[in-house]
């Protein structure tokens, strides 16, 4: 069971990397704007969880561990759906975040969510594993 669960977020790592690259490529191509920006640093602070927590990954459970997926869980669902309304209608000037919103929506609407569903579903038998020990 172990080596498919590390299997699963190295993989869940792989596939969120691959989908940044591609947002980061395609805010490359876009004018500058500060949503962009802000999306991609959160993307990166996500990035560093991910890459620790599968690398670090052993086969005792750990409440850090839980903590860190809980914390991706969170300020992903944060920048997916929250940030562009509170960010754009905070702005008080114009800049191309509505175009850049545009060329990202289907990975960060859809794809990124998905990711965090399969995290949280993670997450939940990790916990109840661990709450079923003690």
């Amino acid at each position: 069971m172990y080596k498919y669960k590390k299997i699963f977020i190295v993989f869940v790592s792989i596939i969120y990397i691959l989908l940044t690259i591609l947002e980061l490529i395609k805010y490359i191509r876009v004018e500058s704007n500060l949503y962009g920006l802000v999306y991609l640093f959160l993307s990166l602070l996500i990035i560093f969880f991910l890459v620790t927590i599968a690398y670090n990954y052993k086969r005792y459970y750990s409440t850090t561990r839980i903590s860190k997926l809980i914390i991706v869980i969170v300020v992903g669902l944060f920048t997916s759906f929250v940030l562009n309304i509170v960010l754009i209608n905070s702005m008080s000037y114009t800049d191309s975040s509505n175009e850049m919103l545009e060329k990202i929506g289907l990975i960060k609407n859809i794809a990124k969510p998905i990711l965090y569903a399969f995290l949280a579903i993670f997450t939940f038998f990790e916990t109840k594993i661990i709450i079923l020990k003690k």
